[in-house]
């Protein structure tokens, strides 16, 4: 929802997730201007234009995620954002292992070449990549090619493991949900320590929702640019401008942002003690009871 809100900004381009790891079947998937992917002017322009550059690229399989086809590599990539020596030790496999050392170096290059692609194509001064993964964020930061800047953005601990597991797809239970949702926010941490402040926007779900306007206002003030005058109780998502890919919210042409306080009714009592007992202090660190 922040990234189809942020993609509205003429200085702020974007197509959702750039590392593209569920898109599913791409002949019934349709970009956000309206049109089926596979027919869509602006992705054939930009398959054409990084292709041109000797990738092999496709719309169903950008290549752009950190991962490997050999489950060692893929451990290797794909493990979560720990201590310093952790990944000091990772960063010495990385080099010393030849050919993980070519397949790391050439997501690196595709992500900067199709980054650079694209943000050329839609015009914007910056860049929203909404990847989600601390470990991505990581590896883009140490290529020492981009400026980065972070949006850091939490919810209520309780609302976010009760979505997660309510996610099919993701086939977690309760406390699974509770302990993955306390290590990503241990690993958006050790990450966050990389950048200086001034580089880091730190904002609550629960703000956002509550006070649209406001919070876009203050993402536009921290990146120096104008704000913008749109209705935020009646989002309008699908244009011709708009390729954003991901969550099926942005093919609606109406969308209100409001608060999802569902999981309060759907988290049973012995959950919230569950909870409490496993992730209570991280969720007090974030600013909730």
């Amino acid at each position: 929802m922040l990234t189809l809100a942020l993609n509205h900004h003429p200085d702020i381009a974007s197509i959702g997730e750039v590392k593209a790891t569920a898109m599913g079947d791409v002949s019934n998937y349709h970009c956000s201007c309206g049109v089926l992917l596979n027919d869509c002017d602006f992705w054939k322009g930009i398959t054409e234009k990084i292709n041109r550059l000797g990738y092999q690229f496709e719309l169903d399989n950008f290549g752009t995620h950190y991962g490997s086809s050999n489950w060692l590599k893929n451990r290797i990539l794909g493990a979560q954002v720990r201590g310093e020596h952790f990944e000091y030790l990772r960063g010495k496999v990385i080099k010393h292992w030849p050919t993980l050392q070519k397949e790391f170096n050439a997501i690196n290059r595709l992500n900067f070449d199709l980054t650079r692609i694209l943000k050329a194509q839609l015009k914007g001064k910056y860049f929203l990549d909404s990847s989600k993964d601390p470990q991505r964020l990581l590896y883009l930061h140490e290529t020492n090619k981009y400026d980065v800047r972070v949006i850091k953005m939490f919810r209520n601990g309780l609302a976010q493991t009760n979505s997660c597991r309510k996610k099919v797809e993701l086939r977690m239970s309760f406390v699974d949900a509770v302990r993955d949702w306390t290590s990503t926010v241990s690993q958006i941490e050790r990450v966050s320590r990389k950048f200086n402040t001034e580089n880091i926007f730190s904002l609550s779900y629960e703000e956002f929702c509550q006070a649209p306007k406001n919070t876009i206002d203050k993402i536009s003030e921290w990146l120096n640019l104008e704000p913008m005058t749109i209705d935020w109780s009646n989002l309008n998502t699908v244009s011709q401008s708009n390729h954003v890919l991901g969550n099926s919210m942005r093919t609606q042409k109406n969308i209100s942002i409001k608060l999802d306080n569902s999981w309060e009714s759907e988290v049973s009592k012995k959950e919230r003690e569950l909870f409490q007992r496993i992730a209570g202090k991280t969720n007090r660190l974030l600013g909730y009871k």
